[in-house]
């Protein structure tokens, strides 16, 4: 496989997260209003991964 790691999603009864709006939402400890209201206050895209965050952000969050 030319040395690249190759992953597969695994099937469940819900789809995978989208990105870091849907990540946080799916925890259950923010509501979706408020993570729209802090992806909007920082700046930050819905569909931005974790790794997309500065430590600014991380901090607010």
């Amino acid at each position: 496989m030319n040395g690249r790691l190759h992953l597969t999603a695994t099937t469940t009864d819900r789809p995978e997260a989208r990105g870091l709006g849907e990540t946080l939402h799916r925890t259950g400890r923010i509501d979706r209003l408020a993570v729209r209201e802090w992806l909007r206050a920082t700046g930050v895209p819905p569909h931005a991964l974790p790794k997309d965050l500065t430590g600014a952000q991380w901090v607010s969050l």
